[in-house]
């Protein structure tokens, strides 16, 4: 899916019954279709997935900030910004029944 659509990276999931986490993407339109925004949208989460696998959450949480500016109605910046700022931020969702 990757290769046809421009997608933005959402979270890392661990999911009931999988070992290893999964990362979760959202497509936002097709490659020869996309637009600035979707462009921004790909590299800003991009760069946030790896300042996040490289434990650089204050620059991370810079970079969300930026994106919570620019785009105020946006649940999914809303989210990560949330987490990030959370004293025991884990990078990992954790979705299991209880």
């Amino acid at each position: 899916m990757k290769e046809r659509y421009i997608c933005r990276w959402i979270t890392r999931v661990l999911v009931k019954g999988k070992h290893q986490p999964l990362d979760i993407y959202q497509p936002l339109n097709d490659w020869r279709k996309a637009r600035d925004i979707d462009l921004r949208l790909h590299y800003a989460h991009d760069n946030l997935k790896h300042m996040i696998e490289q434990n650089r959450l204050s620059e991370a949480r810079e970079e969300v900030d930026m994106l919570k500016k620019e785009q105020p109605n946006d649940l999914v910046v809303e989210e990560l910004r949330s987490r990030l700022n959370q004293p025991l931020f884990d990078s990992v969702l954790k979705l299991f029944d209880k």
